[in-house]
């Protein structure tokens, strides 16, 4: 006589094996009917992601009963490096090259969607463990007016890893956790929004937001400004300039981190937005300049797709270690911030951060210390 866990293990053995995992998606969405700001935040919300590339980040399985959640599963060669190959200096420096002789945008809209994963800590007693919940963002703005609609979509859960199903067997099997939506890319101390819960395994209903709290026609936020189209076109094409404007809201009392790290978080966002060709090259050569960012190479991020790599790694004193029961428990890491941008468009691909030490006293298994991630598409 088959078992529940039985018909959970053959589901896993076709997720693992099947030839098209895009077809089973678009099955589940299919059969599935079952806040967060909408604007162009540079100081948090990732701006753009890669809805078709997310297919290689996840592949969800569904059981007329309820879907047993995959298990995330890191593409060959996307794990990374703890130190990287060098300084990433001249890295950079190309990419401000390469970058100034892009074609300016054109076109009546700028539409985005970005899919960010964040690895939670779920469970309780002996049996607690990761799940991963997904998340995905659209925008369209127009050129010429600001006027913005995003979309946001909850895309379900993933266990951590494969040693975390036992455990989420032990736990019951739940397909639902009241822990709250990360709504965004955690900051490199741990931390991110909120919106009420609860986080399911399933993907949730696609909900429009006309602007969310952003001023009308303003929908690009950079540092403590808000900018329209037209502003963000006029940007200086000046290093100097740039990281004032982007350290406008920084805040070193209220937790911010140190300067650099900062700098290299909330950078990727404004190379995200649709700048002039001359700002994206200066926005590069202000992160050529920071102390300690190192190249990684050619590498394959989390969406697998390739790319060239950049990163920095940062030691934080105060670090939200997320347990179970939900509370913050504040202890030492250590985090790798990892920038992949395309060499050719000099866009960038994704954002991932990792434990390179994770906090004192609490294990992270996740592939490669993994614990959150923004996919750009625009």
């Amino acid at each position: 006589m088959r078992t529940e866990n039985d018909v959970r293990d053959a589901l896993t053995t076709l997720e693992r094996h099947a030839p098209d995992p895009d077809a089973v998606l678009r099955a589940v969405r299919e059969r599935s009917a079952p806040r967060r700001r909408t604007r162009w935040w540079a100081s948090g919300l990732a701006t753009a992601g890669a809805v078709g590339a997310a297919a290689a980040v996840f592949v969800a399985t569904a059981a007329p009963a309820g879907p047993a959640p995959g298990v995330f599963r890191m593409p060959d060669g996307a794990a990374g490096s703890a130190t990287g190959t060098g300084p990433g200096r001249n890295v950079l420096l190309t990419a401000a090259t390469t970058a100034a002789h892009a074609s300016p945008v054109s076109g009546k809209y700028w539409r985005t969607s970005t899919v960010t994963g964040n690895f939670r800590r779920v469970g309780s007693g002996d049996d607690t463990y990761l799940i991963v919940q997904r998340t995905r963002d659209e925008m369209r703005t127009s050129r010429s007016t600001g006027q913005m609609t995003g979309y946001h979509q909850s895309l379900g859960t993933q266990l951590g890893s494969a040693r975390d199903r036992a455990a989420w067997r032990h736990d019951g099997s739940p397909t639902s956790w009241e822990i709250g939506l990360a709504t965004e890319i955690s900051s490199p101390d741990g931390y991110f929004d909120e919106a009420d819960g609860p986080v399911g395994t399933t993907p949730g209903k696609r909900t429009a937001d006309f602007g969310g709290d952003s001023t009308p026609g303003k929908p690009y936020m950079i540092g403590a400004r808000e900018l329209s189209p037209e502003q963000l076109r006029d940007l200086p094409a000046d290093p100097a300039q740039l990281r004032k404007l982007i350290l406008s809201a920084y805040d070193a009392k209220a937790g911010d981190g140190p300067v650099d790290a900062y700098l290299f978080s909330h950078t990727p966002d404004v190379l995200a937005m649709p700048v002039p060709p001359a700002v994206r090259s200066a926005l590069y050569k202000m992160l050529a300049d920071l102390d300690g960012v190192h190249a990684q190479g050619r590498v394959t991020d989390v969406a697998g797709r390739k790319g060239l790599a950049i990163s920095l790694n940062t030691h934080y004193q105060q670090c939200a270690d997320r347990g179970a029961d939900q509370t913050s428990t504040l202890r030492p890491c250590t985090v790798q911030q990892r920038l992949v941008i395309d060499p050719e468009t000099t866009r960038p691909l994704s954002r991932e951060l990792r434990y390179v030490d994770p906090p004192a006293g609490e294990p992270w298994h996740s592939p490669g210390g993994l614990f959150s991630y923004a996919i750009y598409q625009d």
